[in-house]
């Protein structure tokens, strides 16, 4: 259907004069025929990469801007995720595949109210799996697939993982964009598009006057204030606005004449009165800028709080205390520690009953003895108590368990980690309250076991023990039980096996002179060397208590409490009973046991060479009291090895009591003696939320003079002009066609109700704002005052749990002895023996998780502490830097000025000579730390002409983890501004040499735990462009999408070997060059380590989506 009449023949295309008048048209218009081109090159605008980067840049830059200050660098900062994160997106940021979609919503988007809808959905593929399917193959685990976890790696893992953190990275980003916004509300602004409009209108239409028409009209539009415009706004207030309007008519028909208009027109606008003024003007963009520099300290708080949340569970966004308790990787231990010690306490409620019951087996083999009946029913009863203490500890155990793995998996969620993946808690930080040697609770159990199979072989010789009525030898009236034992056919198989069951001993004896004693004596030795900083502590301790009693009102006023705590000479004391007792027991070691040993075989040799002469009599007597039953010697000391079954256990149990007592008293608090005053000042100098909390009340205050202008009245000066064309040349300007126009404009205040109210409004709020202020100066205080009440509390408590836990340890030790000296002597145990060893060992177990609770407590109360005080500083991989003692010096000096000088001076001297650059941000090096092109963590270069789309993801962090202790971060560990008294000990491992001769292969790098990661915020040092196919190991499920290349060739993404394959370029893992490359396998890569320097600002980079269709 034709819309458009048939030309005349005054129009026709193909007449001559048509022809030449089209020529001229166009040779006139060479200029605007050129724009018209460059307009539709335009059509399309910039790729969503290039947005993306730039605003990127701009985000980056203004945040940077902001992090000038060693209290808030961010050094690294970025959001780019880590690709070895769970968060890693392996798709192309600008062209992500659509997830995985629920089928029923699904059909909404295929088909909506009978409509068909939009087709294309699923061009960028499908994608199954939201998390990075690849993450877990970074994480180095054992043998049995578990990850061993320490204290570093539980930090450096949160930071790689945790979406919460990541969320506070995006908000500052966020930020930096109003700023970004607000910053462009003061450029100049430009504003430009093109139209085309053909119409044609029949002959008939209304105003055609009876002739049909046919036009052509190209003409300049834009979504600003005019068609092609200017725009740009001053400080002052004021407003410039410049514009050109352009049209080109043609008519086909009809008149078959042209016509061209151009209009430059430009208005200027200053108000002097309302809206006038810099203080109004500016308050965007200075609240904006004022807002992402308080984002900025936030987010470096939040740094700081985020460590404390992961350690202690202290909530780092509302940075508030989750409850009473410890939380976190701090209270996992505390959780593992409490359950080492109640498996040591059922083994010695286990040994205990294993005690009891061989006692009442001895007693059931003494028939006719007077009163045996009613000591087999006491033993008997004690068992009974023993053994059902012993199933409560079992079930306690089980519980605690339980509740341990519950809170695991809780912790797995905060590191941001599925609570299925298999993690172990392993840390050295809690094993000083392992008060035991482990290896002598197993020895106890091998002594058990030792024990039950000599003890088997006993009832076997012993059920042939028989008892005769025979005549009293003092009184003929009388009659008395004798036991004798008459030779058997077995009795020699049977004291052969008796003689290998004492085998064991002499190897256990071996164990506890050479293995056991000298590790007691070292912890001994250790006590020892510890004494005179306890002396020093209980001082400073005393000396505080009783300088409190003087204030009219103190933090924590304690009353009289048992001086023993401050008994110093207790020390010297224990010590003194310390080796007292390991020295008795070491004697006996050397010389009782094997001297016992000795004796006991010979005599089951000389039974096996006469025994079988002698009588019943004399076979009972030499047998039982001498090798199955022997008895203590009337005259012999407590000392003395009587029987090695009955006091190796014990003299066992003792050496481990000694242990536990030196370890108990070796344990020391670092030091906390700052005052409230002090530490309200230090925090009103250093925290960061209170410098926000200043800068809110400001804000608050300058709504006032904001709000007050909108009350005044208006009066605004306008100034404009335009010219236009002459005749139809659009070009042909001509000021006698312009215009210039000036004027004021007045508008009187007689309606301001809503104005009115937002300036009441504002002062309002004003008040409201001040009384949060010293509302937040009080909240710090009260928690500051809090914090330090609570850690003077433990510090005292600390030293009455350390009493009870050696008094507990006492009352074990005189259980044992006790129970040895009825043993020995022919005795049952006591009516109240079972009682009194559970109740001991319940005390014991008690005062230890008591003991261990107030450190745990008290060592996440300092990391709190140092927090509070906004004194708290971690290195680049996010660690704290232990600062030691907290004195009432502490806080004079800034410990970041101090940081940064005692690291860089001297390179900055140097720096200076050689001309480079020198601050916070600029790249340096410390001397014990090896250059970036001979460690690990930095992609090797390129063969020459290799094209660099093809290789894989920087990490976000300084490479894989080779180095538990870097040397940014052992610097400034040792730096003397943190006050610190020693530096905390950590384990240090060997850094590996750096491959060599690398070629590509396939698989991802495995991130090894336990060592460096780089900075905590990572930061790439080169941005991800969008034309770099990712790295992704082979995943079950993906299928590659043919991608064309800007040449028109084809890249597809082979995931069988985890690469992606070009054209023209190779593939992109790196290995050794001895080894070809693997397929079907994520193999552990070798990287070498990125800079440590802060990254730039992301460049603009091509893009070019990488698909991937995951069913």
């Amino acid at each position: 259907m034709n819309l458009i009449p048939p030309p005349t023949n005054s129009m026709n295309p193909r007449s001559s004069s048509s022809r030449l008048s089209l020529l001229a048209v166009c040779r006139s218009q060479q200029p605007l025929v050129a724009m018209l081109l460059m307009a539709a090159l335009a059509l399309s605008g910039c790729s969503r990469a290039f947005y993306r980067q730039q605003a990127d840049t701009e985000a980056y830059c203004l945040i940077q801007q902001k992090a000038n200050n060693p209290h808030w660098a961010l050094e690294g900062y970025t959001i780019t995720v880590d690709p070895r994160s769970r968060m890693f997106d392996p798709f192309a940021p600008d062209c992500p595949p659509m997830p995985q979609d629920d089928p029923a919503s699904n059909e909404f988007m295929n088909c909506v109210d009978n409509k068909r809808g939009y087709p294309d959905w699923t061009r960028n593929g499908v994608n199954g799996q939201i998390e990075n399917p690849a993450w877990a193959a970074y994480i180095a685990t054992d043998d049995r697939g578990i990850a061993q976890v320490n204290s570093d790696d539980a930090i450096r893992l949160a930071l790689l993982n945790s979406r919460e953190y990541q969320q506070q990275l995006e908000s500052l980003y966020l930020s930096a964009l109003d700023v970004s916004f607000q910053r462009f509300e003061f450029d100049s602004q430009f504003f430009a598009g093109y139209g085309a409009f053909f119409t044609a209108d029949g002959r008939r239409r209304s105003g055609s006057g009876g002739e049909s028409s046919s036009i052509l009209d190209l003409s300049t539009t834009s979504s600003g204030p005019r068609p092609w415009s200017m725009t740009k706004a001053y400080s002052t207030g004021s407003t410039l606005v410049v514009g050109l309007a352009n049209s080109l008519v043609w008519q086909f028909s009809g008149p078959d004449d042209y016509n061209g208009t151009t209009l430059i027109d430009f208005a200027f606008v200053q108000p002097l009165l309302r809206n006038a003024g810099r203080d109004v003007v500016l308050e965007g963009l200075t609240q904006s800028e004022r807002t992402l520099l308080a984002d900025v300290r936030s987010l470096e708080q939040y740094r700081q709080a985020f460590y404390v949340e992961i350690m202690t569970g202290r909530s780092a966004a509302n940075n508030l205390a989750t409850g009473s308790g410890v939380g976190g990787y701090m209270g996992l231990l505390q959780s593992q520690q409490q359950i080492r010690n109640q498996e040591d306490n059922v083994e010695r409620l286990r040994s205990n009953l294993f005690r009891l019951e061989q006692v009442l087996q001895e007693l059931r083999t003494r028939s006719g003895e007077q009163g045996l009946i009613n000591n087999i029913l006491r033993q008997d009863l004690q068992v009974a108590q023993a053994r059902q203490a012993l199933f409560s500890a079992e079930s306690q155990l089980l519980t605690s368990r339980n509740a341990y793995q519950a809170q695991l998996d809780n912790f797995k969620i905060t590191l941001g980690l599925p609570p299925q993946w298999c993690m172990n808690v392993d840390d050295p930080m809690l094993d000083q309250f392992q008060l035991i040697d482990r290896e002598t609770v197993n020895e106890q159990e091998v002594l058990d076991e030792v024990i039950n199979e000599f003890g088997a072989v006993r009832l076997r010789v012993t059920s042939h023990i028989e008892s005769r009525e025979v005549r009293d030898e003092v009184d003929a009236d009388r009659t008395r039980v004798q036991r004798v034992l008459a030779w058997y056919p077995e009795l020699p198989t049977d004291l052969a096996e008796l003689k290998d069951r004492l085998q064991p001993l002499r190897e256990a004896r071996e164990r506890f002179l050479n293995i056991y004693l000298p590790r007691t004596e070292a912890d001994v030795k250790a006590f020892e060397e510890s004494i005179e900083h306890r002396k020093a502590f209980i001082a400073r301790l005393k000396a505080r208590i009783e300088g409190d009693r003087d204030i009219a009102c103190p933090l924590l006023p304690i009353p009289d409490i048992n001086q023993e705590i401050f008994n110093v000479q207790r020390l010297e004391v224990t010590r003194d009973e310390l080796r007292r007792q390991l020295g008795v027991i070491k004697i006996k070691v050397e010389e009782g046991y094997g001297a016992h040993l000795d004796k006991r075989v010979a005599l089951i040799d000389k039974v096996l060479a006469e025994g079988e002469t002698w009588t019943p009599e004399q076979l009972f007597e030499n047998l039982y009291e001498g090798v199955l039953y022997p008895k203590r010697a009337e005259g012999e000391t407590l000392d003395a090895v009587t029987d090695l079954l009955v006091t190796l256990p014990s003299d066992i149990l003792g050496m481990q009591l000694v242990q536990a007592r030196a370890r108990a008293e070796s344990i020391e608090l670092s030091s906390i003696d700052i005052r409230a005053e002090q530490a309200i000042n230090v925090a009103r100098e250093y925290r960061r939320d209170w410098m926000n909390a200043r800068a809110a009340l400001v804000d608050s205050w300058r709504q006032i003079e904001v709000q007050a202008d909108s009350l005044e009245s208006s009066l605004d000066i306008f100034f404009s002009g335009d010219v236009g064309n002459v005749g139809q040349n659009p070009f042909k300007l001509r000021s006698t066609t312009g215009r210039l126009r000036a004027g004021i404009q007045f508008d009187a205040p007689l309606t301001r109700l809503a104005e009115r109210n937002n300036y009441r409004t504002a002062l309002i709020q004003y008040q409201q704002a001040r009384r949060n202020y010293y509302a937040f100066e009080d909240q710090v205080a009260r928690q500051l005052r809090s914090t330090l009440r609570t850690v003077a509390a433990n510090q005292v408590n600390f030293e009455l749990q350390r009493l009870a836990v050696l008094e507990a340890a006492r009352q074990i030790d005189r259980n044992e002895d006790i129970r040895i000296d009825q043993e020995l002597n022919n005795q049952s145990s006591g009516v109240t023996a079972a009682r009194d060893a559970v109740s001991a060992l319940s005390d014991l177990l008690n005062a230890q998780n008591s003991f261990l609770a107030i450190w745990v407590n008290y060592e996440s109360l300092r990391r709190s502490l140092d927090l509070d005080l906004g004194t708290l500083q971690i290195d680049t991989e996010g660690l704290w830097i232990d600062p030691g003692t907290i004195s009432e010096t502490y806080g004079e000096d800034d410990p970041w000025l101090r940081k940064y000088d005692a690291m860089s001076v001297e390179e900055d001297l140097e720096g200076m000579l050689n001309g480079e650059p020198i601050g916070p941000g600029s790249p340096r090096r410390l001397d014990n730390e090896a250059p970036a092109e001979d460690v690990p963590g930095e992609l090797p270069p390129l063969p020459a002409g290799e094209e660099t789309r093809n290789r894989p993801l920087p990490p976000r962090v300084a490479g894989p983890v080779l180095d538990r202790e870097p040397a940014v971060r052992q610097a400034t560990r040792e730096l003397p501004s943190r006050n610190r008294s020693q530096p905390a000990p950590r384990l240090a491992v060997p850094r590996p040499a750096a491959p060599r001769n690398l070629k590509p292969a396939a698989g991802p790098a495995p991130l090894e735990l336990g060592e460096a990661m780089g900075p905590s915020l990572g930061s790439p040092q080169d941005e991800i462009s969008d034309e770099e196919p990712l790295l992704v190991p082979p995943v079950e499920g993906i299928t590659p999408i043919p991608v064309p290349e800007a040449d028109g060739k084809e890249a597809s993404t082979d995931a069988h070997a985890g690469t992606t394959i070009s054209s023209e370029a190779s593939q992109a893992s790196f290995a050794d060059e001895d080894q070809p490359a693997t397929t079907g396998a994520v193999r552990p890569v070798q990287f070498k380590r990125i800079s440590r320097d802060p990254a730039p600002a992301p460049s603009s980079l091509p893009a070019g989506p990488v698909r991937m269709h995951i069913e």
